[in-house]
C-alpha cells in the first residue's frame, strides 16, 4: 500500500496531550452527523467538506498546548498544534467515517497511551468498511477494486468518494484526509464512548470566568458578554453577528425549529431579536458542553460551544474561521482584534 507523502519517514506519530482532552460524552439522544472541511477557502471553488462523521454527541475541546510530534531517525519532531486540528469531538459506538471526495490518501488510526502521550503506528490503520478504490497491483495493472480487500502489495492513488470506516470500539482515534495536488490535510480527533444506545451520562462542567480583554471590531471597541474557559474566548453567536453586521463578513442568525438547527447565512444582514451585547454580570459560572446543530449555508458545521446559564456561548476563533474573519491577539495591551476586511489565520 502506498505510504503517505510526508516529511517524516517514522512509522510513529506521538500526541502530547493533557488528560483533559478526553471530556465527558453529551448525551446519546443528541447524536448528530458532522461534516469537516480542512482546507482553506481559497484552496478549493467551491469550498466544499471532505469527511463525513455520524454518531457525533459534542464537540472535544482542545487544550490549547495539545502537540503532535513525529519520532523520526533524528528525534522528536514538532507535526502539529492544537490550533491546526480541524476538528474534534466525542462520538458514540458505532461511528462511521466517510470520504466525500476522492482522497490521495485517506487514513485512521487508534491511538495508544502511554502517560500523556497517544501514538499509533503507520502500518496500523484501520480497515476500510465500505467503498472503492484506484490502485496499480503487483503486477502494474490498474484496477478499481472494494476498498475492504486492500493488501500491503497495493498501490492505492485514489480513495474514491465513499469510502467509509467504522469504530466499533470505545478509544480515541485520528482521522487524515489528504488531496494528491494540494498542500494540508483534513485532520480529526475522535473519542469513542459507548455504544449511542447506552443510558445517557451528564455532560461535565468546566469553569467560565469572564473576560478581562479589550475587543476591537474593524477599529471599534465592543463590549461582549465573553467568558475565558481553557484559555479560549467565548461570546454569545448573536453578539458576533451584531458585531460585524454591515461588514462583507455579516452573516444571518436564523432558528429551524423542524430540524432543531441553527441556520447561519453568510453575506446576509442579521436581524435583530432584542438583548444583543447586553453587559454580563462579571460572574464567575459553570459551563456544560453543548451540541447544539449548526448549519453554515446549507452545510452542517462543527463549533465548539458551552451552555452558560441559558445562553449559548462559541469559541470565538471558530466563529472568525467559519466566516473568514482575521482575528488577532495584543497581548501587551491584552486586546483581540476582530477585522473582517481580512481573511482568518490560525
Amino acid at each position: 500500500m502506498r505510504k503517505k507523502l510526508k516529511i517524516f519517514t517514522a512509522l510513529t506519530l506521538s500526541i502530547v496531550m493533557t488528560m483533559s482532552l478526553l471530556c465527558a460524552q453529551a448525551f446519546a439522544a443528541d447524536t448528530k452527523t458532522v461534516q469537516v472541511n480542512g482546507y482553506p477557502i481559497e484552496e478549493l471553488s467551491p469550498a466544499k467538506p471532505q469527511l463525513e462523521i455520524n454518531n457525533v454527541t459534542s464537540t472535544l475541546e482542545l487544550d490549547k498546548g495539545t502537540k503532535v510530534t513525529v519520532k523520526g531517525d533524528d528525534g522528536d519532531e514538532l507535526w502539529t498544534t492544537a490550533e491546526t486540528i480541524d476538528a474534534a469531538y466525542n462520538a458514540a459506538a458505532p461511528v462511521t467515517i466517510k470520504t466525500l471526495d476522492d482522497a490521495a490518501f485517506f487514513d485512521v488510526y487508534k491511538l495508544h497511551q502511554d502517560g500523556n502521550i497517544f501514538a499509533f503506528d503507520f502500518d496500523e490503520s484501520i480497515k476500510y468498511t465500505s467503498g472503492q478504490v484506484e490502485i496499480e497491483d503487483i503486477n502494474g495493472n490498474d484496477k478499481t477494486i472494494d476498498a475492504g480487500s486492500v493488501t500491503p502489495d497495493d498501490y492505492v492513488y485514489s480513495y474514491l468518494a465513499g469510502c467509509t470506516v467504522t469504530l466499533t470500539e470505545p478509544g480515541t482515534y485520528y482521522v487524515e484526509f489528504q488531496y494528491d495536488n494540494l498542500l494540508g490535510a483534513a485532520q480529526v480527533f475522535i473519542n469513542v464512548g459507548g455504544n449511542a444506545n447506552e443510558n445517557p451520562t451528564t455532560p461535565k462542567a468546566v469553569t467560565a470566568t469572564p473576560a478581562a480583554s479589550k475587543i476591537i471590531v474593524d477599529g471599534t471597541q465592543v463590549s461582549f458578554d465573553a467568558y475565558v474557559i481553557n484559555e479560549n474566548n467565548y461570546i454569545k453567536l448573536r453578539d458576533f453577528a451584531k458585531a460585524v453586521n454591515g461588514s462583507e463578513k455579516q452573516f444571518e442568525v436564523t432558528w429551524d425549529g423542524e430540524n432543531n438547527a441553527i441556520r447561519l447565512t453568510s453575506r446576509t444582514a442579521y436581524t435583530l431579536v432584542g438583548g444583543e451585547l447586553a453587559a454580563g454580570d462579571g460572574k464567575v459560572k459553570d459551563a456544560v458542553p453543548n451540541a447544539s446543530k449548526i448549519i453554515q449555508d446549507g452545510t452542517e458545521i462543527a463549533l465548539t460551544a458551552y451552555t452558560i446559564g441559558e445562553n449559548n456561548y462559541f469559541k470565538l476563533r471558530d466563529l472568525a474561521k467559519a466566516f473568514n474573519i482575521g482575528v488577532t491577539w495584543d497581548g501587551a495591551t491584552g486586546t483581540v482584534g476582530i477585522d473582517t476586511t481580512v481573511g482568518y489565520t490560525e
